[in-house]
């Protein structure tokens, strides 16, 4: 930003969103740039364009998981020639328009802007996408409420653009397009660093439970798929030598006696938060004649909860006494002999293979008697301690350059807003650019 240099020479300008622009510049009313294209009546095999927030204008089959949702007769759907700008007027001001590489048809809602004068249809691509004018198209829509906002062409034409000459245009969009291709190589670059980051802590993780921290330690061979081999004076326990197993109910929905109370009760999706290690609230809760019509006990603080209907294996350690529904299960860890937060690493570290003993016609299920003799590495339990304290020390150190690497995404997204917006207002000029 800092070798961009302001224009030369300015002219005063009296208007919402700008008080200068660069001279030869003009802001002129959107009736004067574009007039709506309303072409209907094409035949099927013009190809499906949809306008989106993130990309603008793309093609369908681009979709990469997608539903034709679109009726079977599109007579009414709309036309899109190449180097049109199309927007959709419920979501404008929220950044979904773009310029059409393609020719096909559309949602007849949107809205299709046909170019009257000579221009840049990417420049106005970038400057209907900055949020200046995101801001500004939001105070020409009409509706209720925000999430019924709609702006109509009748509205639209009677706003401002910026439109500085073709060849400075050119030269803009030259330069914006470059530059963005270089952010999206480098945010790109960092998804992929924190991808190998987070496998990295599930290598921390798998290694110091099944391998411990002791370097010197001798192991002993096992014929189990992820767990292959463990220090010789560990011990390999089922899950009901570990703790006792809790299965869930739900109270009758239609009494509302049972319902809205104070108690936790913890569903699947409760426990669908990535990467969730302790849990301490839910959605809903349940009185205590709930608790009681079911038949349940409160699960101690400290137990390990799980989910075992698809999705089996989202696991958390619950903070607070609760109860949970059928679709998980809980164990209460004996405290004496195991610390809960190293039966949770290992429940986690072998999830995959306890998603392979679920079973079930209607749905699949982790039974409680699978549950109950998966085996788990057991050191003793001084040493369970220093293995989660080793994994905390690791994953805090992991986590710590995944932080610094989101920080920096968002700076460059931060620094692409504040570059498209200061060429496109004319703030700062590009010096000596070549174009093609």
């Amino acid at each position: 930003m800092a070798t961009l240099q302001p224009y030369k020479k300015y002219i005063p300008v009296v208007y919402d969103y700008a008080t200068e622009l660069p001279d030869g510049w003009q802001l002129l009313p959107n009736i004067a740039i574009f007039k709506e294209r309303i072409e209907r009546g094409q035949n099927n095999e013009e190809q499906l364009l949809s306008v989106t927030v993130r990309s603008g204008i793309i093609r369908q089959e681009d979709v990469e998981i997608k539903k034709d949702t679109t009726p079977d007769d599109k007579s009414r759907y709309k036309l899109i020639e190449v180097g049109d700008i199309a927007f959709n007027p419920m979501n404008m001001w929220f950044g979904a328009c773009g310029y059409s590489k393609y020719r096909g048809i559309t949602s007849p809602v949107y809205t299709i802007l046909k170019p009257k004068i000579d221009l840049n249809p990417i420049f106005f691509h970038y400057l209907f996408r900055t949020k200046f004018y995101q801001n500004y198209s939001k105070r020409f829509s009409y509706g209720i409420m925000d999430e019924r906002l709609s702006l109509r062409y009748l509205h639209f034409k009677h706003m401002y653009s910026i439109v500085p000459p073709l060849e400075v245009q050119n030269t803009i969009v030259a330069y914006l397009d470059k530059k963005n291709e270089q952010i999206d190589t480098f945010i790109r670059n960092k998804k992929k660093l924190i991808e190998l980051l987070e496998a990295n802590k599930k290598t921390v993780v798998k290694d110091a439970i099944t391998k411990g921290i002791n370097q010197n330690a001798v192991f002993t061979k096992y014929d189990i798929d992820w767990l292959d081999k463990i220090p010789s004076h560990w011990e390999l326990k089922k899950v009901r030598y570990i703790g006792k197993l809790y299965t869930g109910s739900t109270p009758n929905s239609g009494n509302e006696k049972f319902w809205d109370g104070d108690i936790i009760w913890i569903t699947p999706e409760d426990l669908s938060e990535k990467g969730l290690f302790y849990i301490s609230n839910s959605k809903r809760k349940i009185t205590k004649l709930g608790l009681k019509e079911i038949g349940k006990r409160l699960v101690p603080a400290n137990s390990i909860i799980l989910t075992t209907r698809a999705p089996i294996g989202n696991i958390a350690i619950i903070k607070t006494p609760s109860s949970f529904n059928q679709g998980c299960k809980a164990v209460e860890v004996n405290s004496k002999r195991h610390f809960c937060e190293f039966i949770y690493y290992s429940l986690l570290t072998g999830v995959n293979e306890l998603q392979t003993l679920g079973n079930g016609t209607t749905f699949t299920e982790l039974s409680s008697g699978a549950l109950k003799n998966f085996k788990l590495p057991c050191p003793p339990i001084n040493e369970q301690i220093e293995i989660v304290e080793y994994i905390k020390i690791e994953l805090n150190k992991i986590d710590g350059v995944i932080n610094r690497t989101l920080k920096e995404i968002s700076a460059i997204k931060e620094y692409r807003e504040a570059l498209i917006a200061d060429l496109i207002m004319g703030k700062k000029s590009i010096p000596n650019l070549q174009t093609n």
